[in-house]
Parts: structure tokens; C-alpha cells; sequence
């Protein structure tokens, strides 16, 4: 059965096929109980009723998708039901009705038919369904809905139900309106019946002339016109006094200026505005005149005050907005009358605590003195909170006028019952009058001011002026304490006083280092520097130091009477100094020999067991020497070479206190070894004959005294010392020794000694100079001769000797002995050889010498050092005029003497002519060898 049900509503296609299917016997015993079986029966079958039970439950399927459930289908059909029956009762009740009472027993149910459609529209407002949301769209703007909505917002109260009932009467018997057989016919009915009440409410409005009328309308419709807030706003007013006639003036004024009210809307909002401004100002007044003490007096205005204000600054507000020149101007009146700013200016004074003291206990006075005791109204308010106020504002502005501190202290002197309780005046009357406390009251009053700039608050004032005469009190108080302390007491005095003497101090730093003001800022760093705030925060630092506290206790004891806070901080400076600085002695002497260093114990401590720090003192550093700190201990290093006496002066720090020391250091003179010996020439030409003076030896020595020179190193016998008048030189020993082709310099190790046998050692050098076209004939010995690139003339004289002619043509003979004659001179080209590299060899002897070829020029001639030579390849060498075969490079001309070096043997080249022998020697290839 459950599911043919289901299937027959999920088919039904027209409101005809859904209505059967709820009568249907079968299906109606499923979905229908008594009460719905029994509305759905008195409806005229198939008629408008019935027909939109058919048309909903179809549109419910249509917008939600078919039925699955019977208890889907039994909450559409029963809902439906619900509404059209609902609908017939009402279309029925108003056609039928017998005079205006029968017609509003049938609006009773017009509610009823807003519940229905709001509660639809919820329900459905809920479905993401986008065709959904157009329904619940279409249904909010329809004519039906608003009417509805329209005539239950207002029918709670029964004034309105009758009025409309009336009207409706009316709307329905005119001959040529359409029956109401539907709601078709309804809406447009009940819509003209509610425009007529509106009508003839606007009219009672619009045809006042005097606030009498205006009133009497108010009163006529008030319970169709406000809501229950303002209706009970509106009996709290006296009836017919100050406060209801400026409701019914204000409402004739707006339509004065803005012309009659057109919506029921607009007069509501009108009305309303003036409710709640009389009724404020009633509560305003109300709250004043009951007042029994200054602090309900404060209290009653800011509780009132700030609503009354900002009505007429809404309404000032609305007028220049409206753009009407009438109203504009209106505007402008207001802004200028006492009341508008008498109130603004209360208002901005709500926060200063001080300032309404002020105003209430002056308020309380004035209203007092009135007749009766009451202002019954704010004409005598106004006047009173001006005159209240400009005598507070009086008090502001002494304080800002003040320019010196006895111009400030008379403003608090003058105004002592505005701005001083009793325990405030109590301390103002202990200080002295005019003296230092006094005097630092009003200096600490103005620096407040200019720091902050002008006080803009009583408040404000009293709380600068009271904290000022707390500090000053303080002090005051501690001088007395100490003053008069005891031995036995003189600790817990110290304790107690300076303790609220430095709180004071850091209250002030902490509050003004937080403010956004730079002056203020720093002002507060200024501070934190002072000796006052230092020696405070010093003192208070060593309370729980029983042994400190003793010692400064005595020491203050023993001070003359203090006089002011100024001899107390230096007393208390000078003890703290004595109790809590670093201890050592205030000199030291101290003695070392030049050159050398010194570490002395600085001998310090300290009482409390901090660490020490050690520094030299600015401007009192030392001038010969430098010093440096670490373990306690200072270390002295003198300068080099300095003696006599020195001083500086040791800075000794617990990073609180510090001491100097005075250390004064005699440095003992002793003997120094010479220095920085000298060569006054230091260059010789090569091949010099011995006894040459290249230069005159000096040196420094510090004592002045005789000095002996040595020579350690003579350069192989090069050079020797000559001394002559005191003056010793460097001379030359062996000139055949000095070959720039050798060795461009040489150097000498020379030692000089002083009067007390003092050494210093230095090496000099010494540069040859190099000399074209030498003649040098050997010793006895064996010699080197080597010469540049001039015409070089050697002989070798005795010995086995080695000749090298360098570039040039040179003459070389090897004289008596083994004789080796070399060529590493780069050669000519076969048509320059005689004018570049040509020697004449005089005396070569095929028994006794050799020639020695270098192969970086004779590059044919394979590997050979110097130092290892190597005998010339037998293939390499061939006599004749010119060579054999590829390999003859060396050729020796018997017949010319000429000895010829050819690199590509019996190639196309030319031979180079290098040396000249003499004529037909026995040559062979062991004369030569390669290096």
C-alpha cells in the first residue's frame, strides 16, 4: 500500500491528479487524521482552496524531486491543508462579516497567514536547490507576502485591528469593488484598508498646527506607532509638561522644514527621535535634581550628559546634511547656542576623574541654592555647567600661565581645595614656606609642562601637583629622620628613607622613559645619570650588606647636620666611595735596567670581592716605555734604549669605584753593543791594484765611546781593513780577484767592537764595476781571467790558468803552466766572425793546454759542464781548410793557424772563424773538450 501511495503522488502530474490521490479512501487513511480529514471537507470541492492544496504538493515535488517516503508525502499534504484552510476561514470571515466588529474577528486570522508564508519561506531558504532559492525569491517580492507582513507587524496592538477593520468594511461594500471570493480579491482589499488608516494617520500629523495638536495625535495613535520602548519612554514624561510639548513642537518643526510626512515610516522615525531625545533630557534633568551629594551629583551627570550631547550633535548633523537652506541655517543657529556647546564641552571632560569632582560638588551647590532646591528643567542647567566649568577651567589655566615656580606654587596654594585631599595639604603645610621643598614643587610643576606642554585636564593637574608634593615631603622627611637618628637607629632610618627617596627617583625614570615624547625621553636618561639617582640606587643596592650599612651609618652620624638633599647625596657619595672603592696604595716605585722589562704585583683589592679592572690613566700615560695589565700584576716595558725616570698612573676599577695609583720607574742606564755599521762607498772597479780604498768604515754606539772594526769574511782574500788617524777602510786586498765577468759583487762579514767589548756584526756588499778592454797578466798562481766585450789582453803569467776573452778580439796567453782557454761567448756569422768574437790565441801548446768549448754556442758538439768536461768526439774534428763529411764542426786551418766551427759539417753553410793559433801545430781532437 506504502509504495502504490508513493507512486501514485510521484505520477501526478496536475493539481487535479494530486488532489485525488489525497482523497483517495485508501490513501487518505494514511496521511489524513481527524482534524485534516475534517478541514479538507468544508473546503468547496475543487475550488480555489482545494486547488492550491494540489498545486502546492505538486510544486513540492517539483522543486525537491519525487517522494520517497509516506511521511514525506503526510507532512506535504497536512501543511497544505493547513494554509488553504487558513485562507478560506480568513476570505470567508471578511466576506461574510456584519459590520466592522464581525470584519475584526475575521483580521485576528491574518496572522495566522504571515506565519504560514515566513515560515515557508525559512524552510525553503534553507535548500542549496538553485531553483529553490528563485522560489523562496519570487515569493519574498510577492504582493501577498508584504501586505501580510505588513498588517501583522502592526497587529498587536487592537487599535490598529479596528481601525483597519473599519476601513476594510468600507474597502469591501464599495459598489465597485470586486467580490472576495479569493485572495485574489483579499490582498489588494486588506492593502487599500491598511492605506487608509496610514492615510488618516499622516493626515492627523500633517494637520497639526500647534503642539497641542501634535500631542493629541501622539496620543490618539501612539500604540500603531511605537513599540513598547518607546511607548513606556513616553509615559515616563509628565503629561503636557516641558518635555511632551517639545515632542509635539519638534515633530512640527521637521515638518516645517521638510514638508508633510509621506510614510508611516517617516513619522515613526520622526517621532521616535523626538521621544528619545525628551526623554533623555527628562532622565538628565531627573538624575540632577535627585542628586543628594557631590558623588551622585558627578555620577548623574556622567551617566546622562554624553546621551543628551550626541542627540544634538545627531541632529545638528542630519540638518547640514539634508541640504534644505531653512535647515542648514537652523543648523548653524544650534551649533552657536549654550547648549550645544556647554554640553560638548561637559563631554569631553568625562574621562578627567578630577574635573567631574569638580563640576558635581559645584552643580550640587548651585542647584541647592535655587528656590525649591531643584532646576526643574534645563534652562537653569546649562547656565550652571557653563559657570561650573569655566571656574574649573580657571584652575587649568593658572597652571599653564605660571611661568616661574612661585607663580605655580601659588596656583596650588590658591586652589589647594580643588586639587589636595588632606593628607596632600597636610604635607603641603609641614614644608617650610618658599624654602627648598617648596620651591622644587613649583620648579617640578612647570617642568612637567615643559616637557608635556600645557596641562589639558584637572585631572591631570591634581595628579602632577600631589605626586610633586609626596617626592618633596620625602625628602623633606629624611632629613629630618637623619637628622635626628640615633646610633642605635640610624641603619633602619637610612633604610626607610633613602629606600622611598630612590623609588621616587625610578617611578619618575621608569614613567617618562615610556613616553612617546623625545623631550620626555630624554629627560629620563638625564636623569638616570645624575649623582642624586646614582648614589640612591647605590646605597639601596647594599641594604642587605650589614657590614656596609654599619660603616655608612657611622660615617653619616658623624657628618654635621645636612642642611638639604644635596649635602645628604654628597655625604652619602663620599662614604659610599670610602666603603665600597677598590683599596691600594696610592704610589709605587719601581726600578730595571735599560732594555728591560719589569712585572710588578699592582697590590689591590677589594672590600666587596669584585673584580678589578686596570687602565693607564688618560693624560697620565708613560713616556718611556708602555704598560700593560693581567693577573693584578702591571708590566713595564721601556723603550729601547732609554734610561732616567718614568711615570704613569694606574686607573684600579670594581666597575663602580675606582682608584688612582702613581707608579714612578727609574730605568738604570747600561753600557749597549754598536750598531748599524756603514760602508761610505760600497762600489770598486774590477782588476783595482791592491791597497784601492773602496770605503770608510763607521758605526753607532750609544755610549760614544772608541770602537775597533774586524774583519770577519775578506771575500776570498779580496779585501782587507787599513786604519789610519782613527779612520778605518775597506780596502782592496787581490785586484786579480775582482772580475766583474766572475762575479758582478762580493760581500765581507765585518765586526766592530766597542769600549767594553761589546760586539755587533754586520754584512756589507760590495759592487764591482765592470772595465772595457782589460790587460792583466796572472800571478804565480792559478787564475781565472775573464773578460766583457771589449779588446781583452790576458796573460796568464805562472800557474795553470783559465782564460775566457768574453766577447771581442782578444789576446790571450797562457804563460808558463797547464793552461785552459774558453770560449762561451756567443760567435759571429761567417762573414762578421773577425769583427765580433775573433781571439788570437799566442802561445797554445798542444802538450800542455786544452780549449774548452761551450755547447749553448757550439751546439753540434754534444753534452759537457763545466764542471764535468767532456773530450771532443774524434768525428767532430778534421784539419784542413774546410770539412770532410756532415760531422767535421771543428776545423783547424795548419796552414792559417785558424781554428773554425762549421754547424752543418760539409753542408752548404760557412764555417765561423773563431780563434787564431799558430801555424802547423800537432791539433788533434783531445785538445778540446766540451762544457
Amino acid at each position: 500500500m506504502s509504495q502504490m501511495l508513493i507512486d501514485a503522488f510521484n505520477a501526478a502530474t496536475t493539481w487535479q491528479q494530486a488532489l485525488a490521490a489525497i482523497k483517495n479512501e485508501e490513501y487518505a487513511s494514511l496521511l489524513l487524521e481527524d482534524t485534516h480529514r475534517a478541514k479538507l471537507n468544508q473546503l468547496p470541492d475543487d475550488a480555489g482552496r482545494e486547488q492550491a492544496i494540489g498545486l502546492g504538493v505538486t510544486e513540492i515535488k517539483t522543486l525537491f524531486g519525487d517522494f520517497t517516503t509516506v511521511d514525506e508525502i503526510r507532512s506535504a499534504v497536512q501543511k497544505q491543508i493547513d494554509v488553504e484552510y487558513a485562507k478560506f476561514e480568513v476570505i470567508e470571515g471578511v466576506r461574510t462579516a456584519n459590520g466592522v466588529g464581525e470584519m475584526r474577528d475575521a483580521l485576528n486570522l491574518v496572522p495566522i497567514l504571515n506565519e504560514h508564508r515566513q515560515n515557508l519561506i525559512e524552510e525553503w531558504s534553507a535548500s542549496e536547490i538553485e531553483a529553490v532559492q528563485a522560489r523562496v525569491a519570487a515569493l519574498e517580492a510577492e504582493e501577498y507576502t508584504l501586505v501580510l507582513k505588513e498588517i501583522a507587524s502592526r497587529a498587536g496592538g487592537g487599535a490598529y485591528l479596528d481601525l483597519l477593520a473599519a476601513k476594510l468594511v468600507i474597502v469591501r461594500d464599495d459598489p465597485e469593488a470586486d467580490p472576495i471570493f479569493g485572495t485574489g480579491t483579499l490582498i489588494p482589499a486588506l492593502k487599500a484598508a491598511d492605506l487608509a488608516v496610514n492615510a488618516d494617520i499622516l493626515a492627523a500629523f500633517n494637520e497639526a498646527d500647534t503642539w497641542q495638536e501634535a500631542l493629541a495625535a501622539i496620543n490618539a495613535y501612539e500604540i500603531l506607532l511605537l513599540d513598547e520602548v518607546h511607548l513606556d519612554k513616553l509615559d515616563d514624561l509628565p503629561d503636557g509638561q516641558g518635555r511632551e510639548q517639545a515632542i509635539g513642537l519638534g515633530l512640527n518643526q521637521t515638518k516645517a522644514l521638510f514638508g508633510n510626512f509621506q510614510s508611516i515610516a517617516d513619522l515613526k522615525e520622526a517621532l521616535e527621535y523626538q521621544i528619545d531625545t525628551e526623554h533623555a533630557k527628562f532622565e538628565f534633568i531627573t538624575a540632577l535634581d535627585a542628586a543628594a551629594t557631590e558623588a551622585e551629583m558627578t555620577a548623574a551627570i556622567k551617566a546622562t550628559i554624553q546621551l543628551v550631547n550626541t542627540h544634538r550633535q545627531d541632529l545638528i548633523a542630519d540638518l547640514l546634511a539634508s541640504e534644505d537652506p531653512d535647515a542648514i541655517e537652523l543648523a548653524g543657529v544650534l551649533q552657536q547656542s549654550a547648549y550645544t556647546t556647554v554640553l560638548a564641552e561637559i563631554v569631553t571632560h568625562l574621562n578627567d576623574n578630577a574635573y567631574m569632582a569638580q563640576l558635581g560638588a559645584r552643580m550640587l551647590s548651585v542647584r541647592n541654592a535655587l528656590e525649591g532646591g531643584q532646576f526643574f528643567g534645563d534652562s537653569k542647567i546649562i547656565p550652571a555647567l557653563a559657570e561650573a566649568d569655566g571656574a574649573i577651567d580657571a584652575v587649568v589655566t593658572a597652571f599653564n600661565e605660571a611661568d616661574s615656580w612661585q607663580e605655580a606654587l601659588a596656583a596650588i596654594k590658591d586652589n589647594a581645595s580643588v586639587l589636595l585631599d588632606e593628607a596632600h595639604l597636610s604635607q603641603l603645610d609641614d614644608l617650610p614656606d618658599n624654602q627648598g621643598r617648596e620651591q622644587a614643587i613649583g620648579l617640578g610643576v612647570l617642568e612637567i609642562k615643559t616637557l608635556f606642554g600645557d596641562f589639558t585636564s584637572l585631572d591631570t593637574v591634581i595628579v602632577e601637583v600631589r605626586y610633586q608634593i609626596e617626592v618633596e615631603h620625602t625628602k623633606f622627611a629624611a632629613l629630618n629622620a637623619i637628622n635626628a637618628a640615633t646610633e642605635e637607629n640610624m641603619v633602619a632610618v637610612l633604610k626607610e628613607h633613602i629606600g622611598k627617596l630612590h623609588d621616587h627617583r625610578q617611578e619618575l625614570i621608569e614613567k617618562w622613559s615610556a613616553s612617546t615624547d623625545p623631550d620626555a625621553r630624554e629627560r629620563a636618561e638625564e636623569l638616570s645619570h645624575e649623582d642624586y639617582t646614582l648614589v640612591l640606587a647605590e646605597i639601596v643596592s647594599h641594604f642587605d650588606d650589614a657590614t656596609y650599612m654599619a660603616g655608612l651609618a657611622e660615617t653619616i652620624l658623624d657628618a654635621e647636620h645636612f642642611s638639604g638633599v644635596g649635602a645628604l647625596i654628597t655625604a652619602l657619595r663620599a662614604a659610599d666611595v670610602e666603603l665600597d672603592s677598590p683599596v691600594a696604595g696610592a704610589t709605587q716605585n719601581v726600578t730595571t735596567d735599560e732594555d728591560t722589562v719589569i712585572v710588578q704585583d699592582i697590590g689591590a683589592t677589594d672590600p666587596n670581592g669584585d673584580t678589578l679592572t686596570y687602565s693607564v690613566k688618560s693624560g697620565a700615560e708613560p713616556q718611556k716605555g708602555k704598560v700593560t695589565f693581567a693577573g693584578g700584576k702591571f708590566t713595564y716595558t721601556p723603550a729601547k734604549d732609554v734610561n732616567g725616570t718614568d711615570t704613569f698612573t694606574i686607573v684600579i676599577s670594581d666597575g663602580e669605584h675606582s682608584i688612582d695609583q702613581t707608579v714612578t720607574v727609574t730605568i738604570n742606564a747600561v753600557n749597549d753593543a754598536p750598531a748599524d755599521i756603514t760602508l761610505s762607498n760600497s762600489k770598486v772597479s774590477e782588476n783595482s791594484i791592491a791597497g784601492t780604498p773602496v770605503g770608510q768604515l763607521t758605526a753607532t754606539d750609544l755610549e760614544g765611546g772608541a770602537m775597533k772594526f774586524a774583519l770577519l769574511d775578506d771575500a776570498g782574500g779580496r779585501f782587507k781593513l787599513e786604519t789610519k788617524d782613527g779612520v778605518t777602510s775597506l780596502v782592496v786586498a787581490d785586484g786579480l780577484r775582482l772580475d766583474y765577468e766572475q762575479a758582478a759583487f762580493h760581500t765581507v762579514r765585518v765586526q766592530v767592537t766597542d769600549s767594553d767589548n761589546k760586539t755587533y756584526e754586520e754584512t756589507l756588499t760590495i759592487d764591482l764595476t765592470d772595465v772595457a778592454g782589460e790587460k792583466i797578466t796572472g800571478t804565480t798562481g792559478t787564475d781565472v781571467l775573464a773578460g766583457g766585450t771589449g779588446k781583452d789582453v790576458f796573460n796568464g803569467g805562472l800557474g795553470n790558468d783559465k782564460l775566457s776573452g768574453g766577447l771581442g778580439n782578444d789576446t790571450l796567453t797562457g804563460g808558463k803552466g797547464k793552461d785552459t782557454f774558453v770560449f762561451d761567448s756567443k760567435l759571429g756569422t761567417s762573414s762578421t766572425d773577425r769583427k765580433v768574437n775573433f781571439d788570437a790565441i799566442k802561445d797554445f801548446s798542444v802538450k800542455d793546454d786544452s780549449l774548452y768549448l761551450d755547447n749553448a754556442i757550439f751546439k753540434k758538439l754534444g753534452s759537457g759542464t763545466e764542471a764535468k768536461p767532456k773530450q771532443l768526439s774524434k768525428s767532430f774534428f778534421t784539419i784542413g781548410d774546410k770539412a770532410k763529411d756532415k760531422n767535421d764542426y771543428l776545423i783547424y786551418n795548419n796552414k792559417t793557424g785558424v781554428l773554425s766551427y762549421d754547424a752543418d759539417g760539409s753542408g752548404k753553410s760557412k764555417a765561423v772563424e773563431f780563434a787564431q793559433l799558430s801555424k802547423n801545430l800537432k791539433m788533434t781532437y783531445k785538445d778540446f773538450f766540451v762544457i
